[in-house]
Parts: structure tokens; sequence; C-alpha cells
């Protein structure tokens, strides 16, 4: 697969390690994008974005696609939205923002495309509050990459809700 080939080839070149080299002229601009290093974040959103306009065109779209593609969260808001459901939104990372149940789609949507940049630190106990308010919600959790302290963190995600007494005394 030419993306795989691109990619090993940059990594190969950038790193200084054996994977197999690739002559596409797509490593070589990659090269150009992360020539200035990659420990400033600084710089991180602008590589993100060239990197991305590199590489789109190994990507394998179906037939009648765009480039231009709403991304995953966005969907799964717009069809639950469709639905009548009431949608609450955390956009996580070392901080995160929260949007509490709404069936406002613009405001969720600004929550969801807010860009920053840092680690990906899942907010447990946010998570557990939007759940007490909604027994029986259904949470997606949608990420490009691995959840940092998901395990340190799993305890108030999973924890049952507190459940209300509904027997009577007799």
């Amino acid at each position: 697969m030419p993306l795989d080939r691109v990619v090993l080839g940059f990594l190969r070149d950038y790193w200084g390690v054996l994977l197999p080299s690739c002559s596409r002229p797509e490593v070589d601009l990659l090269g150009r994008v992360f020539s200035p290093g990659i420990r400033y974040k600084s710089l991180w959103q602008r590589q993100c974005r060239q990197m991305a306009k590199i590489l789109e065109p190994f990507l394998p779209w179906n037939p009648g696609a765009r480039s231009d593609q709403v991304p995953g969260d966005l969907k799964a808001c717009w069809f639950a939205h469709s639905k009548g459901a009431e949608i609450a939104a955390i956009n996580f990372s070392e901080k995160y923002l929260a949007l509490p149940w709404t069936r406002d789609i613009s405001a969720v949507e600004d929550v969801l495309v807010e860009f920053f940049s840092t680690r990906t630190h899942i907010p447990g106990k946010a998570i557990r509050t939007l759940v007490e308010q909604r027994p029986r919600c259904l949470i997606l959790c949608i990420t490009d990459t691995h959840i940092q302290n998901l395990y340190q963190e799993w305890d108030d995600i999973k924890r049952p809700r507190k459940r209300e007494s509904s027997c009577s005394s007799a």
C-alpha cells in the first residue's frame, strides 16, 4: 500500500531506523514538514495539517467521497440529534471542555471542533457526572490516539450508578 511505504520511508529517513526505503516525493515533503523538529508544541497544529495534506491522496476514499468529509464524532452527533436525542459532549486532552445534555447541535459542534494539541487524558469524573444525569445513556469515545490515563480513570467510568430506592416499606 503506497501510504504505508511513504510513512515507513519517512520514519526511516527521519529517525534513521532500519525500515524499508521509499523514493516517492512525499517522503521528502514530510521531511521538510518535520525538519524544525517535533518537540515544539507551537508547530504541531501546522505540521499535522501539512502532513494530512501530503498524505490525503493515499487515503482509500469510497467512490464519490470527498476529501472534506465530516469527522466521525460529528457524524455520530448529527445521527443522534436526527433521532431526537439530547447530546452531551466532552472534548478532552490534558484539559477538557464539557457541554451538558442539550439539543443545541451547534453548541455540541463548537465543543468538539476545539483543538487542544496536547496529550489525551480522559476526564473520568466528568463522564461519570453525565452518566448520573442520564441513566441508560450511550457514551461514545472517539479518539485518534490512545488514552494515556484510562486505567487511572477507569474506576470512575465503570462504577455503577447510584440507585434510588423505589421500594416502600409496608
